[in-house]
């Protein structure tokens, strides 16, 4: 049997994962805006438990470390979360796994997502659960129930 997001991993997992963790520096400077409207939103960080999902290269990671937070990134793409790794030295735990069935083992205060729930096969539904943590339970806990999730939309 097949895992629900098998294409996604093996598309992250191929040349585009490559491709993004090479163009790394150009892609951050590109999607900047992005990052600046999420940091709005999610605002004081300091001292707080943050999951960011879908952490990619680690540039969202490396943003909630500077503003105090204890992170984990997660991620699907093995070629991106390399860069993530070396990004947060060690810092913030990276995990290599698919947000939408991994278990995590601590508690979140925020959840965050830059554009990494949008790949999900069920991009829908798994934004649904993850904004209504109160109505329906997610594969990981969240202390406050918040989550910050930026679309093209938003800026």
């Amino acid at each position: 049997m097949s895992q629900p997001n098998e294409s996604q991993i093996d598309y992250w997992n191929g040349r585009a994962g490559e491709k993004w963790a090479a163009m790394q520096i150009s892609l951050d400077r590109m999607l900047s805006p992005a990052m600046a409207k999420l940091a709005e939103c999610v605002g004081p960080i300091s001292g707080k438990r943050i999951l960011d999902i879908g952490c990619g290269t680690g540039e969202t990671c490396a943003v909630w470390m500077e503003g105090g937070a204890d992170v984990t990134g997660i991620d699907v793409s093995a070629p991106m979360l390399a860069v993530a790794a070396k990004r947060t030295a060690g810092k913030a735990k990276i995990v290599e796994a698919d947000a939408s069935t991994w278990m995590g083992e601590a508690p979140f205060d925020i959840a965050v997502s830059r554009f990494g729930v949008m790949f999900s096969a069920y991009f829908a539904n798994n934004l649904i659960a993850m904004v209504s943590f109160l109505s329906r339970p997610v594969p990981f806990e969240i202390k406050r129930r918040r989550l910050f999730y930026v679309n093209s939309i938003d800026w």
